[in-house]
C-alpha cells in the first residue's frame, strides 16, 4: 500500500484464509521438528525437488500428507509405550473384547453393539485417565517425551482437527448444491 492512500483502508482487517493458516501451522510443525530425523524419513517418500517442496510446505497436499504420516507414526509409538506398561490382565481383557468384533461388516446392529461394548469397557476401566496419567508422568520424567507429545497433541492433532472441521464445512456446502 502506498503511504498516501492508507486512509482508504482504515478499519479494514485482513483475515488470512484457512489454506494460509494451515500452511503456517505446517511450517511451524516442520520448524519445530527440524533436525529430528523426520526429514530423513520424508526423503524416503519424496525425492529431489518434491522433497524440498514438502519440507518448505510449497506443495500443500503432499506436505499435509507427510504431516498425517508423522501423526500416525508418533501415535503408534506413544500408544505402544502406553500398552507395554499395562498389567497383563488389562491387555488380556482388551483382547477378549476385541475378539468379539463382528466379521460381517454389513451387520450394522452387531457392529454397533460391539462398538458400545468396547466403549463401555474402556470407560469402566478408566483407560483415558490411565493414559493421560501415564503421559503426564512420562512428560515429567523425560524431556524428549514431553517434546514429542507436545508436537503430537498440541501441534499436529490441532492441525488435523482444523483440517477435518474445514473439510466438514466444505462437504456440507457441496451437498447443499445437489
Amino acid at each position: 500500500m502506498k503511504d498516501e492512500i492508507w486512509f482508504h483502508f482504515e478499519g479494514i482487517f485482513l483475515d488470512p484464509g484457512d489454506f494460509h493458516m494451515m500452511k503456517c501451522a505446517m511450517v511451524v510443525i516442520r520448524d519445530v521438528s527440524e533436525e529430528s530425523g523426520i526429514d530423513t524419513s520424508i526423503a524416503e517418500l519424496y525425492k529431489g525437488a518434491t522433497h524440498r517442496a514438502v519440507l518448505s510446505v510449497a506443495h500443500f497436499n503432499k506436505s499435509l500428507r507427510s504431516i498425517k504420516l508423522f501423526y500416525t507414526a508418533l501415535s503408534i509409538v506413544i500408544n505402544k509405550q502406553f500398552i507395554i506398561t499395562l498389567p497383563t490382565i488389562m491387555i488380556d481383557e482388551m483382547k477378549r473384547c476385541m475378539n468379539q468384533m463382528s466379521t460381517d461388516l454389513t451387520d450394522i446392529e452387531e457392529n454397533s453393539n460391539w462398538y458400545t461394548l468396547v466403549l463401555d469397557y474402556l470407560a469402566k476401566h478408566n483407560w483415558r485417565d490411565i493414559f493421560n496419567m501415564r503421559i503426564k508422568n512420562s512428560c515429567d520424567k523425560n524431556f524428549k517425551f514431553r517434546f514429542w507429545t507436545f508436537v503430537l497433541f498440541d501441534l499436529i492433532t490441532r492441525l488435523k482437527q482444523w483440517s477435518l472441521s474445514i473439510l466438514c464445512l466444505y462437504v456440507d456446502t457441496l451437498w447443499a448444491h445437489y
